[in-house]
């Protein structure tokens, strides 16, 4: 179980990656490498077997004294700890056509070929209702429903 960003009421935006240890029924804080996010909640996170690593998309997010909604898409390979953020490839992915809109509050399910995202709010109180795909073979997103 990996507890993955948060936040606090007397620490704010939490960047960290605790583990939970079942057998020893206590969280461990991970020592992390990369590019991850500096703050984040209200994200989805999904673990792709295939890969063995945990994706993290949207949420709240903190930068430089100020806090926005992402759509940006992070991954955390488990056995390395390593931190990426994947490239959106834009020239792709004409912004209103594919990019999904940044978001928070939303759901995340994966098979072992699609990141899928629903819902969520984009700013107090709109809300998605759209579904987006990631393909993790193509690393492109997907529009299925807006």
């Amino acid at each position: 179980l990996l507890l993955i960003g948060g936040f606090s009421p007397n620490y704010g935006f939490l960047h960290s990656v605790w583990e939970f240890d079942l057998t020893a029924e206590g969280w461990t804080e991970l020592e992390t490498f990369g590019n991850g996010p500096l703050g984040v909640y209200g994200h989805s996170t999904v673990y792709h077997v295939p890969t063995a690593s945990f994706y993290v998309f949207g949420g709240y997010t903190y930068a430089v004294n100020r806090t926005f909604i992402s759509n940006k898409l992070y991954t955390f390979h488990y056995p390395s700890q390593t931190w990426s953020v994947l490239p959106t490839f834009e020239e792709y992915n004409p912004p209103r056509m594919q990019l999904p809109q940044p978001r928070f509050l939303h759901t995340a399910v994966t098979t072992d070929e699609f990141l899928l995202v629903f819902g969520g709010r984009s700013a107090t109180p709109n809300t998605q209702d759209s579904l987006i795909a990631y393909s993790y073979a193509c690393n492109q997103w997907i529009r299925l429903l807006s």
